[in-house]
């Protein structure tokens, strides 16, 4: 009962989803905003992570906001300009707007997260090779809204 209740409560929260291609084809991200979609100052996300192609694993990224994640469920592998580690289910990882990462999941089993971050303090930057692209650059779009 309670996890009905909680299906209906995240169907009627807006969902921003990233798409691994610029046809927005291949979802590789569900955002479900468990408070305020668009708020400045923090927020509570649920995400579903999904399946990367193989190329994405090369693009770092970093956040505009400090940000700590919970692994539900599943878990993800995750690249930093240092290290690449796995993160199993239970694990809590903290960081800075300016770490840049990368992550993906093994064998197509989605990884849920619970995902908390701070007041927006600069915009999102992509890293590949070393060197800042767009996302325009990689073949994508930003992420939609898809309710």
């Amino acid at each position: 009962m309670l996890r009905t209740l909680f299906n209906k409560y995240l169907e009627s929260r807006p969902c921003l989803t990233a798409f691994n291609d610029s046809e927005n084809k291949q979802p590789r991200q569900n955002t479900h905003f468990i408070l305020f979609p668009g708020n400045r100052w923090f927020n509570i996300t649920l995400n579903q992570i999904m399946a990367r192609p193989e190329w994405y694993k090369g693009v770092l990224h970093n956040h505009p906001w400090f940000n700590i994640s919970l692994i539900l469920k599943g878990g993800y592998w995750e690249k930093t300009e240092k290290e690449v580690k796995w993160y199993k289910p239970g694990s809590i990882i903290v960081r800075s707007a300016n770490k840049y990462h990368s992550i993906w999941i093994e064998d197509s089993q989605d990884a849920w997260t619970l995902f908390l971050h701070g007041p927006i303090k600069k915009g999102f930057d992509f890293m590949q090779d070393g060197e800042t692209v767009t996302v325009e650059q990689l073949g994508m779009k930003p992420a939609k809204y898809i309710r």
